[in-house]
């Protein structure tokens, strides 16, 4: 899509960069849309060439609504502000027909993943059919296998998947749950933070604690999180791994990246209170290693970062990265 400066003198958007809109337009008669998907780590991409441009970028909304409140925890999905709290919760169960027949007989065994009768469509179980109710209960592998269970020797994991598209793109710090037990598997249970500028591993012995919390929360870090990020917590083992609550804090909100038109070049703007991001620039967005850092000189105006460059060679995509 491209549109003359005549049409659009700015445009001011954040990117969701898994699998996201094109969207440009900034006068109400000029607006346009259509999919893509374009691999990237993250904040906003723009292809610009000379007059013409076009945004990789899915467009926050003309209208943003500010809560003037303190920080909260919320268990249903909502926009985030900075330190708000999502905590994603483990899937409800139910008890078979006549009560437990041994410890775990929970219903269902397979994950539905429908969002109904206290499904969590967020908490997505692979091979995991057990829970138990302890504190604010949980689901578990075992070393034992019992009817319409999963071999304990299959792949067996839970996937938390949260729904950045609605809590917002940005950097969030995630602290994770389990039940400990001295009982708990030998070796340590491997929590894999697929975020926007690769995958980290994170291994924790669930035998860390002590009876006086049942459920022990502990950091797995902080990451630059995307519609399409999740964390993955996987049983590789045949013994007992557990799966609780996961709670995601928004530390720092991703920034805008704006563009403007003038002197023969364009103008690229982004707030200073968004450190450790950097502008990079790229003629081949889909090859990794095609992205540089942009070594023209910045100002700061206000409150926002200033790169002025003119607009000549072949098509350009620019984005802020946070290494």
């Amino acid at each position: 899509m491209r549109i003359s400066p005549t049409d659009a003198r700015e445009v001011d958007c954040a990117l969701t960069p898994f699998a996201f809109q094109l969207e440009s337009g900034h006068a109400s008669n000029h607006a346009a849309r259509t999919q893509m998907k374009l691999p990237g780590p993250r904040s906003v991409y723009w292809l610009l060439w000379k007059w013409r441009f076009v945004v990789l970028a899915s467009v926050a909304g003309s209208l943003s609504l500010v809560r003037d409140t303190v920080a909260a925890t919320y268990a249903n999905p909502r926009a985030l502000v900075t330190g708000d709290v999502y905590e994603l919760r483990r899937d409800g169960w139910s008890t078979p027909s006549g009560g437990a027949a041994y410890d775990g007989d929970v219903l269902p065994k397979t994950d539905a993943n429908t969002g109904t009768s206290g499904d969590n469509r967020y908490f997505q179980r692979q091979n995991v059919a057990r829970g138990w109710p302890t504190d604010v209960g949980y689901w578990y592998t075992a070393a034992d296998q019992h009817e319409g269970e999963p071999d304990p020797a299959s792949e067996q994991w839970v996937d938390y998947v949260p729904p950045f598209e609605i809590l917002g793109p940005g950097r969030y710090a995630i602290d994770a749950s389990y039940r400990w037990s001295a009982t708990r598997a030998s070796y340590p249970a491997v929590y894999r933070v697929h975020h926007g500028l690769g995958t980290n591993e994170v291994l924790r012995d669930q035998r860390i604690g002590s009876a006086a919390a049942t459920i022990v929360y502990f950091s797995l870090g902080e990451f630059e999180m995307r519609p399409g990020s999740f964390v993955r917590v996987e049983d590789t083992g045949s013994e007992s791994i557990t799966f609780a609550h996961m709670r995601f804090r928004l530390v720092t909100p991703a920034p805008r990246l704006r563009i403007t038109f003038a002197d023969g070049g364009c103008f690229l703007r982004w707030p200073v209170i968004s450190t450790g991001y950097r502008l990079e620039c790229s003629d081949t967005p889909f090859v990794t290693t095609s992205w540089l850092p942009v070594l023209d000189p910045s100002w700061i105006e206000g409150d926002q970062f200033v790169v002025h460059m003119f607009m000549d060679g072949p098509p350009k995509f620019f984005r802020l990265v946070n290494p």
